[in-house]
């Protein structure tokens, strides 16, 4: 990771860290389900906040440019759901599997293009 990008994720890692408990057992110890749930319930809320805020700033900033919500929508919807296949990629790529980058890269388009949507279109 990179200097840069290490600085921009490194207040996240704290926070998360401070009000995310580790799910980790210590000791040997089974994690009990209650705890489990406990985890899950506040990444869900951290997830859902952290979504509502990007949704204000990118609604924002369309305003400002003068470009329809409706298209800056649909563009952050394509690119949220294309990028993890993009790191996919990158990192099997990156670790010699290139018959996998490249299989994983051609079924991500694919997959983000259903046939009725097209049609649409």
């Amino acid at each position: 990771m990179t200097r840069a990008m290490s600085m921009v994720v490194a207040p996240f890692h704290a926070v998360f860290a401070c009000t995310i408990p580790s799910p980790r057992a210590q000791d040997g110890h089974d994690i009990s389900k209650g705890k489990l749930g406990l985890i899950f319930l506040l990444s869900v809320s951290w997830l859902g906040l952290l979504t509502y805020i990007v949704v204000n700033v990118v609604e924002h900033v369309a305003l400002c440019l003068g470009t329809p919500t409706d298209v800056v929508g649909v563009t952050i919807l394509a690119v949220g759901t294309s990028a993890p296949d993009c790191f996919g990629s990158i990192i099997a790529a990156r670790k010699g599997k290139i018959k996998m980058a490249v299989s994983n890269a051609l079924v991500s388009t694919h997959k983000a293009l259903p046939p009725h949507s097209v049609a649409q279109v």
